[in-house]
């Protein structure tokens, strides 16, 4: 499965090179990455990816058994350290992401049970392993908010 996602990294640099700035590769080689995690790990049903609404955009759409789970990505070089990626996540952010996850719900005509907003923090590191966390159930939403306790 790793050989299967270098590949599309390498496939999706190539493809991209003039088009993509940098940190715009980085992140979307962390998004890969972070859908990889969310299917094997996990055992999430990914939905779409980079889902937008007009400015606005949802980077993983998600099943967790009967849970939508919409995730943000946020993805770091080894050599950064101006922020965390968990507190890059500003209340401006979340206000554009809670205006995407309801035009999502409203535009597929959804109305799920219970639905949630979980962070994903990917950090590659100069030749060690590249670190994932997953942070679930981030309070985004007033209502529907799924309030299982998760590891």
């Amino acid at each position: 499965m790793l050989k299967k996602t270098i590949i599309k990294l390498k496939n999706l640099i190539q493809f991209n090179k003039k088009s993509l700035s940098h940190t715009a590769l980085i992140g979307k080689q962390g998004e890969q990455l972070a859908v990889d995690f969310l299917k094997c790990e996990k055992k999430y049903k990914i939905i779409a990816s980079n889902w937008t609404y007009k400015k606005d955009e949802i980077d993983i759409i998600a099943k967790d058994a009967d849970v939508l789970v919409f995730i943000e990505v946020k993805t770091r070089c080894h050599n950064s350290s101006l922020i965390s990626q968990y507190e890059s996540v500003t209340s401006k952010k979340k206000k554009a992401l809670a205006r995407a996850c309801k035009a999502y719900l409203k535009y597929n005509k959804l109305s799920p049970h219970y639905f949630r907003f979980d962070i994903i923090l990917v950090k590659f590191r100069k030749n060690q392993q590249n670190i994932i966390q997953h942070y679930c159930n981030i309070k985004l939403f007033p209502k529907n908010f799924h309030t299982l306790n998760y590891d």
